[in-house]
């Protein structure tokens, strides 16, 4: 099973997708993924990682915007 947790970040304006240990950004939101161009790329520079992890770290310890359980 899937769970996906949306938070707002508010020092991160792009969108990033974290699962386990790997990170990717995502260049257009999650909406209109596939209606036009988009483009997913696994960001795998460890201080990047780092810094967007512990951003995550954070807003985690705030309600998120929006959830979704299948």
């Amino acid at each position: 099973m899937v769970t996906m947790i949306f938070y707002s970040i508010e020092s991160l304006h792009d969108r990033f997708l974290m699962v386990g240990e790997r990170l990717w950004h995502v260049g257009c939101s999650f909406n209109q993924l596939g209606q036009e161009i988009s483009a997913i790329v696994e960001m795998r520079d460890e201080r990047v990682k780092y810094t967007v992890t512990q951003m995550f770290d954070e807003a985690q310890s705030h309600s998120p915007v929006f959830e979704v359980h299948p």
